[in-house]
């Protein structure tokens, strides 16, 4: 007698993190960009990555640590799969071999607060789909052996 098992479900590997930031990518909405960030209305997703005189620094580095490369796109030049799943932006997602799906939507990313650390803690624990605490734990636990 045999029995059938279900296949083993193994995770689509990781191809890349795509950030799409509230923005345009052209002259004009360069400028209104800036307009809007006069008013206090500017990219969370940008005050993350950039600075005013370009990418953060500290933002190059911590992204090189994650398991994926993290590439961004505007609003209006976003690969058409991401721009399909119509996320409030700025938005997060991750692709895999099998398909997109949104990791972290404007709401999650304003919480940041600006922060570099705050962030990829997110996208890792969306990533994980753990807690921050349970990630915490588990690696004490495996650093105790």
């Amino acid at each position: 007698m045999t029995t059938s098992r279900a296949p083993e479900r193994r995770a689509s590997p990781l191809l890349e993190i795509i950030g799409v930031y509230d923005a345009s990518a052209s002259p004009l909405g360069e400028l209104a960009y800036w307009l809007r960030a006069r008013r206090g209305a500017s990219c969370a997703l940008c005050r993350v990555t950039h600075t005013r005189a370009g990418e953060r620094e500290e933002w190059r580095e911590r992204a090189s640590l994650l398991p994926a490369p993290f590439v961004g796109y505007h609003r209006n030049d976003q690969p058409a799969d991401v721009a399909m799943l119509r996320a409030m932006l700025p938005a997060v997602f991750v692709r895999t071999s099998g398909a997109v799906r949104v990791l972290l939507e404007r709401g999650a990313i304003e919480a940041c607060a600006g922060s570099v650390d705050v962030l990829v803690e997110a996208i890792l624990t969306r990533l994980d789909g753990s807690s921050p605490q349970r990630r915490f734990r588990r690696r004490r636990r495996e650093g105790a052996r």
